[in-house]
């Protein structure tokens, strides 16, 4: 199947900010390009400390201070690490005020859904038809008036001294948004139950524009703005949500640098090195928001003495210049809806979250069991490949690749590797779904995905059945009346893009299993090619083995004449250092060879496991005569006339030769377990003296009286000289019904 979901955009446009000497997760410099912060302290000014270290009091660095009154702490939208260090800012400072940038109107609504977090929700503000103060020609004739202005040099803050007529009149540019960036519509073919989509994107600005009719707040736990009014609840600080009341919100989107670079660099040295990259803004509409809410700042430092400000990072600057440029006519509220506080469908909440939803849940099951998140960025990525392992496991048994240890390591590495080819620090989802499938396969890579939509709780909240949920995609809500609305995130983070990716896993189909079985001729049986090639050459390969084996044990060793023969014997050499002479190894040729094998991948078998036995002939000479025990294929059905089956041991006589049928011969009725019926069969029907065996464990007496039963020598391989994902790869066997399946074969038989 083909993947496509919304994934942040490539990191070329990214403020070139450079970052030196960092110790991270995922690399060991990153590169932002002009501006130098070597060596960056733990510790910031005045006693601000980032990352995990701690202060006992709080001095808010002169560079983010607004005034005596005012501290600001700039965020970046849907950074969970920008969400913690506001939160343990204001746990660990002393406000008594916390400014919002959000309108009052939203104030009551936001908080009450806040309050029901960890169930995540979303408040909805339609924009009214009244259009009388925003009409489209206006808004063209200012733009080009702003192009203009742009040309030439003026002071600093003189866009912010527009009085509130004008900005009534004018434009509503959406500096650094680009809509035909942002595919609006849900591909959702990853959860059971069929693909969900919204329908597909405007593609052209100005329908995009005409489309959109409600803005929304997400109520998103790793929102640094969301952590802040929650935090503000918790410690009983008065809230002031001091944002422009708009009909129209115009929204506004700019590249930051990654706010993993928080953990090791302080919110000062930061801040001063995206200030020269934040764009000035040329909006009239965010202008006169900007002013509104310098005015507000004014207006509630009279009765505070300490407020904190936690906005948007492009913002601060603007929002400190128009601050000490008071302003006698700051611009007015429009009548606007009153916003409703709606639910999130859980298919939906990977457009909602800042975070991967599995990350937000790890953020959340931390704070309900007071356990340490700080590092949940980058260390989530880590559980959420174990936690794709278990489910993946789970769905296909012992016939699942082995994700070692070794594995995962090696997968970590691609995804920093891909993630610093994207000028990232922390990966998005579509690297960590590309790096699994590299590593692990596209079986794996889909239970990744899956795992990494899933918002997670120890205990899930009851869902709150007055409060109606939605739907979401990317710019686009479904609201209760299924009406599909173009809608704008009032705190939108990194931009986002559509991305493909094609994922071929095995997926459960239990609809049509039953309809592939109930067609199944259990008259006819035939392997599937590929198979037969990749197990015939492990056998050959095993029996090269076991003759190298066979050769070690004949082996001797006299003393050094004239030729070194087939080396230097170090360990007889030194055990005669004392008189000096050298030996060399003798290695004399294999006289005999080998024409059967057995190879027992899961010992000991449980019979009951392991109920498909049977014997297979070859179908031509390079073929081998084949008998197995495997668990029982019809359990398992991959497509029409096809099923799979995990071997648990299996004989190999070659030359081909044919025997009747091992599990129903008398003569074998002797041997009591699994194994010992393969080996006794092994030894009846070998015709060389020696017999190959690759086990886990060295043969036993139960298994050499057997062999010395038959006058045979049995050659144990260790299978540990093989690799896990070999062994796995060679045990899946799959099983046809009929020559003519092998046609299509190939369509649904996939490697886990």
């Amino acid at each position: 199947m083909v993947v496509q979901w919304a994934s942040a955009q490539a990191q070329a446009d990214r403020p070139q900010v450079k970052l030196m000497a960092l110790p991270m997760c995922f690399a060991h410099k990153r590169s932002y390009g002009q501006l130098d912060l070597l060596h960056a302290p733990l510790r910031g000014v005045n006693g601000y400390q980032s990352g995990n270290c701690k202060t006992m009091a709080w001095n808010h660095p002169a560079l983010l201070k607004i005034g005596p009154r005012v501290s600001v702490f700039p965020v970046v939208h849907g950074s969970g690490d920008f969400a913690w260090e506001v939160r343990r800012l204001m746990l660990q400072g002393s406000f008594d005020a916390l400014a919002i940038p959000l309108p009052p109107s939203f104030q009551a609504p936001i908080e009450q859904a806040v309050l029901n977090l960890p169930r995540p929700g979303i408040v909805v503000q339609s924009f009214h038809s009244d259009e009388d103060s925003w009409n489209s020609s206006d808004r063209g004739a200012n733009r080009s008036n702003h192009d203009h202005d742009d040309d030439h040099d003026h002071e600093p803050g003189s866009e912010l001294g527009l009085d509130s007529e004008s900005w009534k009149q004018g434009g509503a540019g959406s500096a650094g948004y680009d809509p035909a960036s942002g595919t609006d519509g849900e591909i959702d073919g990853f959860d059971e139950g069929g693909p969900h989509e919204l329908p597909d994107a405007y593609e052209d600005g100005e329908d995009w524009e005409a489309d959109v009719s409600c803005s929304y707040v997400p109520i998103d736990p790793c929102q640094a703005i969301i952590a802040a009014i929650r935090t503000g609840i918790g410690e009983h600080i008065p809230r002031h949500f001091i944002d422009l009341e708009v009909n129209h919100y115009e929204p506004y989107q700019q590249q930051s640098a990654d706010p993993y670079c928080l953990k090791r660099v302080s919110i000062e040295r930061f801040a001063a090195a995206m200030l020269p990259h934040i764009e000035r803004p040329t909006q009239p509409q965010r202008l006169a928001r900007i002013r509104h809410m310098a005015y507000q700042l004014r207006q509630l430092s009279i009765d505070n003495k300490n407020i904190l400000l936690v906005c948007d990072f492009h913002d601060w600057p603007w929002i400190r210049e128009a601050y000490f440029q008071p302003d006698a006519k700051p611009p007015a509220d429009e009548w606007t809806q009153t916003p409703q506080v709606y639910g999130v469908r859980k298919r939906s909440l990977y457009f909602l979250f800042g975070e991967l939803p599995y990350i937000t849940g790890l953020y959340e099951q931390a704070r309900m069991t007071l356990g340490d998140d700080s590092e949940l960025s980058i260390d989530g990525v880590k559980r959420l490949l174990l936690s794709a392992r278990t489910a993946y496991q789970k769905q296909l048994g012992k016939s699942a690749r082995q994700i070692t240890p070794l594995l995962l390591r090696q997968c970590l590495q691609y995804v920093r590797n891909l993630t610093l080819m994207e000028r990232r620090l922390t990966p998005d989802l579509i690297t960590i779904v590309q790096a699994a499938q590299q590593i692990a396969g596209d079986t794996y890579a889909y239970h990744v995905l899956r795992v990494a939509k899933r918002y997670i709780l120890g205990l899930d909240p009851p869902d709150d059945p007055h409060v109606p949920k939605i739907k979401m995609g990317l710019g686009q809500l479904e609201l209760p009346s299924h009406e599909i609305v173009g809608a704008v995130n009032r705190l939108a983070g990194v931009p986002l893009s559509w991305r493909h990716l094609e994922l071929k896993p095995q997926r459960e189909r239990r609809k049509d299993q039953r309809q592939w079985m109930e067609r199944w001729d259990t008259g006819y049986q035939c392997s599937y090619p590929p198979e037969d090639q990749r197990i015939e050459q492990f056998r050959s390969a095993v029996f090269q083995r076991a003759k190298q084996i066979m050769g070690a044990d004949a082996a001797k060793s006299e003393k050094f004449t004239s030729s070194v023969m087939d080396g230097i014997d170090i360990r007889e050499t030194l055990r005669h250092w004392y008189d000096g002479d050298i030996y060399v190894k003798i290695n004399p040729p294999v006289r005999s060879g080998l024409d059967a094998v057995v190879m027992l991948f899961d010992t000991p078998a449980d019979p009951r496991e392991y109920t498909w036995r049977t014997t297979w002939f070859a179908e031509h000479q390079d073929e081998s005569t084949l008998a197995f025990y495997a668990t029982d294929f019809s359990r398992n059905p991959v497509g029409p006339g096809i099923c799979s089956a995990t071997y648990g041991g299996a004989m190999f006589l070659f030359p081909p030769r044919r025997i009747s049928d091992i599990w129903r011969e008398p003569m074998f009725d002797f041997t009591t377990t699994l194994e010992e019926r393969l080996l006794a069969a092994a030894c009846r029907h070998a015709k060389q003296r020696h017999v190959a065996l690759l086990s886990p464990l060295a043969p036993g007496y139960s298994w050499k009286r057997i062999a010395k039963l038959y006058g045979k020598r049995l050659i144990h391989v260790p299978l540990g000289q093989y690799s896990d994902s070999t062994v796995q790869a060679l045990r899946l066997v799959h099983v046809l019904n009929g020559m003519e399946v092998r046609s299509y074969a190939s369509h649904f038989i996939q490697r886990p």
